[in-house]
């Protein structure tokens, strides 16, 4: 199997799921537990909660179990690190030409917000400099 980024994809969301069921059937062994407890049958109670801290150390081990056929070697790691995929201006202006700016009020704070902390500093940028005359 390749193991690219679609794959470590379908991998993790794979993972998430079968770490969710674990833990609603954990659940379940502990409410088990609990009514044994209460009937006096601290065995069986005994025996419930072996199996929910079973349960719920396969859920841990999904969500962050080490798979060697990823480098590194950890699925949510290796999908950051080889396919969030770079923060451009290009793709800052996609997104918001794709959503009609629909957070155009929220990215207007944040600038006019960037305008004040910059406010007194010295401002020190060629392309932003009147340009000179010729003439002299």
């Amino acid at each position: 199997m390749a193991y690219d980024c679609d794959s470590a994809k379908v991998d993790l969301l794979t993972n998430y799921g079968q770490a969710y069921d674990g833990a609603w059937s954990a659940y379940l062994e502990l409410l088990d537990g609990y009514n044994d407890w209460n009937y006096g049958t601290d065995h069986d109670a005994i025996g419930h909660i072996l199996d929910a801290c079973t349960l719920f150390f396969g859920c841990i081990w999904k969500l962050c179990g080490k798979d060697t056929n990823y480098d590194p070697p950890y699925i949510s790691c290796y999908l950051w690190e080889n396919c969030a995929g770079a923060v451009t201006a290009k793709a800052i202006c996609e997104a918001w030409a794709k959503d009609d700016f629909e957070y155009r009020a929220m990215t207007i704070a944040f600038i006019d917000r960037q305008r004040q902390l910059i406010w007194d500093e010295p401002f020190f940028v060629a392309w932003a400099a009147r340009p000179e005359s010729e003439g002299g």
